[in-house]
């Protein structure tokens, strides 16, 4: 698996939008299709706040074949992600792995590389909400910070501290 920037693969802003979208809409009511791919467009960054990453095959998955340059997944590093938290930052953001591919250590290589560019950056924290996959982060070291209540959900805001190592 190859990790590389959004800004080497902007042709896959289109796919990674109507996902994010799919995924993520409910979180986002005012937004649409367009809004996610201005999003993304927007975030083409390199070593900065905000870079997205996408997980690319490099012609296998484990065990299985999987035809190389095939789009796995993306996340993403920004400033804000919580209006109620404005006073956190950096957070992870977007993360999302198409659901075949699931399960085979592509959320995690996202999350650990979103981890390294905040780190690289000097951050000494980074911070995430979900409103249903506290477990998964709890397995990458990620603390919960707080419950809190973001529209009608109630999610899990969590931290990683980002310490040299």
């Amino acid at each position: 698996m190859k990790i590389a920037y959004l800004s080497e693969y902007p042709d896959l802003i289109p796919t990674l939008a109507r996902w994010l979208y799919t995924q993520f809409s409910h979180l986002a009511p005012n937004a649409n299709v367009s809004t996610f791919a201005a999003g993304l467009a927007e975030s083409c960054g390199r070593r900065m706040i905000p870079t997205t990453v996408v997980a690319l095959s490099d012609g296998a998955l484990g065990e299985r074949a999987v035809p190389a340059g095939t789009l796995l997944g993306t996340a993403s590093l920004v400033a804000r992600d919580l209006s109620s938290h404005v006073h956190l930052s950096p957070w992870l953001a977007d993360v999302y792995v198409a659901p075949e591919f699931r399960r085979q250590g592509v959320g995690g290589a996202l999350v650990r590389r979103i981890a390294e560019e905040a780190r690289g950056l000097g951050r000494t924290a980074l911070y995430l909400y979900t409103p249903d996959q506290a477990h998964f982060y709890e397995g990458l070291s990620w603390s919960e910070l707080e419950r809190v209540r973001y529209l009608t959900y109630e999610v899990t805001v969590m931290v990683l501290p980002l310490v040299k190592e």
